[in-house]
């Protein structure tokens, strides 16, 4: 592996409401900017990127379309929250979105991945190679970072207080010049426990990188499929089937790379698994699995009736699940049972966050939209 030194800088049973009760938020064209019980997991700060576990019991009850934001192309990545708004990246454009689905600001410029927080800044990666920073409050441009690549996933907390990103071929570097050849390619985008980035690649390994270096690099059963999700003392990573054997989940202790356990679904993971009590992995085949995240051992299977296409949310003593049917369902944590669904009629494409008492979903048609119920 060679480093190079680049230098210094710079969410129904009851139904929806009628359409009269929702409002829809058509965001205008783009506006250029200005230059868990037993189980202990990562304190959530504003830079944790992978955020997919809130403790609060929400949406307990079928919920109702609270706002509908249409953006100008399918919504494809992650959404990020701060608290105080939601940032969506469509059709390359970044558009920050109030707790009531107004317009905030937008911006286009051709982003790749989902937009990453730090500090009063949001960070989003382009197809051209740089990371550029854009102010929370007003979407004005604060600086832009030097690009080596197409970036894939958000910009990621590492050691020094730096932020490390990694490319379509592989290459991980950070915001303060610094730059690594670590792999081919890279299955999704990385994930850090605030001082190593963690990634996967389409040829099948999961890598751990420093500043320094590459701390370890481990073989997983099949190519990697998105970000990998961590907890204090492992690493798990999904994979994709290969050979006509299933894809699933793999667990590696965070430190040597040692593989713990491997699981095998039925199919292939349909989007990166969530952490909370148990780890949630959904699935292609339309079933959500719960695994002991110790062990790897089965805990209670749920069928969704349709593939599952983004990573799932937990809320409390809940697990909520998108599908490419459109749906969004809800399960008891603690034995898989379903409690409602909700019929969005567009393939729950971008994952979801919860905003207030609110769950905001990204769609395929282009739409965000916001659920709440009376709970």
């Amino acid at each position: 592996m060679q480093r190079f030194i680049l230098g210094s800088i710079l969410l129904c049973a009851c139904g929806p409401r009628s359409r009269e009760a929702v409002r829809v938020v058509n965001v205008a064209p783009t506006v250029e900017a200005d230059e868990t019980p037993d189980r202990v997991t990562l304190p959530v700060g504003p830079w944790h990127e992978h955020r997919s576990a809130w403790d609060v019991d929400a949406l307990l009850r079928a919920p109702e379309i609270a706002w509908q934001a249409r953006l100008g192309g399918p919504v494809v990545h992650p959404l990020r929250t701060d608290g105080d708004r939601v940032y969506v990246v469509a059709a390359g454009q970044l558009t920050a979105l109030s707790t009531s689905g107004d317009m905030s600001w937008s911006v286009r410029i051709q982003a790749s991945g989902p937009a990453g927080l730090r500090d009063s800044e949001v960070l989003v990666g382009t197809e051209e190679g740089p990371i550029t920073a854009y102010d929370r409050e007003r979407g004005s441009l604060v600086r832009q970072h030097p690009g080596f690549g197409p970036v894939r996933g958000a910009p990621v907390p590492v050691q020094g207080g730096d932020h490390a990103w990694v490319t379509l071929h592989g290459m991980v570097g950070g915001a303060s010049g610094w730059l690594i050849e670590a792999g081919y390619s890279s299955a999704g985008g990385g994930s850090s426990d605030g001082q190593q980035l963690y990634f996967s690649t389409l040829e099948g390994q999961l890598l751990a990188i420093a500043r320094e270096g590459q701390a370890w690099t481990a073989v997983l059963p099949g190519p990697g499929l998105g970000h990998p999700v961590l907890d204090e003392t492992t690493v798990f990573a999904a994979y994709a089937t290969v050979m006509g054997r299933p894809g699933g989940v793999a667990a590696y202790d965070r430190a040597s790379g040692e593989e713990r356990w491997r699981w095998r679904g039925t199919f292939e993971p349909g989007a990166p698994p969530a952490l909370g009590r148990y780890l949630l992995l959904p699935d292609r085949d339309g079933t959500l699995t719960a695994l002991d995240p110790n062990t790897g051992d089965t805990v209670w299977v749920a069928d969704a009736r349709a593939e599952l296409s983004c990573t799932p949310v937990v809320l409390g003593s809940s697990v909520l699940v998108g599908t490419a049917t459109g749906e969004v369902v809800r399960y008891d944590l603690d034995d898989g049972g379903e409690i409602w669904r909700v019929n969005l009629a567009a393939a729950v494409t971008g994952d979801p966050v919860l905003l207030d008492d609110q769950l905001v979903v990204g769609l395929a048609d282009g739409r965000v939209v916001a659920l709440r119920s009376d709970d």
